[in-house]
């Protein structure tokens, strides 16, 4: 008796541990290749007719088939009518920037493309020296917006289309002249001296983030990128770390209104694997996405 109430029980932990690798073997491969779209509304007195942005985030040179095919298709099927690049499209140490010129020229003939840098774009830029990679960008078809703006008229409504890959108030405590000077406040000051819609990329969300009254600017929507989801999530939770933005941060993914700027944060679509000093963990229970935002 003793002996058959020991094999059921065996079977069973057999049985769960068999189903536990399983489901992160699963996750782990879906986490990789599959592709979920996330859909946000933004609602303004300044659009009378809709408009759906498509946010492609943290791709880090990852391809969905052979020439990003399976991409490419999930966003023509969701018909943007802008489509935005919100960051580190290439890793820190890619051999070159073929990846994201390819998909911008693709992307590009289903709508306009707008795109600004993330972390390892810059860091790619410096460590390769591929200082024309904004210029090649342009080429390939889409406005590389590095505290530039640009402005738009999609739908018969005037939108002004920003990028700036730094924080949006006085990070470092500088004397409020000089901080007025910066390139960074320059570009945000004109910005948004406009009525028409103003839509920010900027592709850490902790670059808005502060108590600091000069980091309320009017904007009418942010978009980031950067924190993964958290790179790895709990079941039916979601992320839980991030390096830069602790432990439990709100601010991982999702819809939030942060200092007055309603601000869109995407999961991202890829992962890179080389962290310098860090071990960098595999994308579980993540599965990539693309954020459609619905301007109404």
């Amino acid at each position: 008796m003793k002996k058959r109430r020991f094999r059921r029980v065996l079977f069973v932990l057999l049985a769960l541990f068999v189903a536990g690798i399983l489901f992160i073997l699963v996750s782990v491969y879906l986490s990789a290749n599959a592709i979920v779209v996330t859909v946000y509304g933004c609602e303004s007195p300044k659009i009378e007719e809709p408009i759906d942005l498509l946010l492609l985030t943290d791709m880090h040179a990852h391809s969905f088939q052979e020439g990003n095919a399976r991409l490419l298709r999930r966003v023509a099927k969701e018909a943007p009518d802008v489509i935005l690049i919100a960051g580190d499209a290439l890793n820190w140490y890619s051999e070159s920037h073929d990846y994201v010129t390819n998909l911008v020229e693709r992307l590009s003939r289903i709508a306009p493309v707008y795109f600004t840098v993330g972390n390892h774009d810059a860091k790619y830029m410096t460590q390769s020296q591929d200082y024309g990679l904004l210029d090649e960008i342009e080429q390939a078809g889409a406005a590389a917006l590095n505290a530039g703006y640009v402005d738009v008229v999609v739908k018969g409504q005037k939108l002004r289309i920003g990028g700036l890959y730094d924080f949006v108030f006085n990070r470092n405590g500088m004397d409020e002249e000089a901080y007025r000077q910066t390139e960074g406040y320059r570009f945000l000051a004109g910005f948004e001296d406009t009525d028409d819609f103003k839509l920010l990329l900027a592709h850490q969300p902790n670059f808005l983030l502060d108590d600091d009254p000069e980091a309320r600017w009017d904007i009418d929507l942010a978009v980031c990128g950067h924190e993964h989801g958290g790179q790895v999530r709990i079941p039916f939770y979601g992320g839980f770390y991030s390096t830069h933005l602790g432990w439990f941060s709100p601010y991982l993914d999702g819809a939030h209104l942060i200092n007055g700027i309603p601000t869109v944060i995407s999961r991202g679509l890829g992962t890179y694997t080389k962290g310098g000093y860090r071990i960098v963990p595999p994308r579980f229970c993540n599965i990539p996405e693309l954020v459609r935002i619905e301007l109404r």
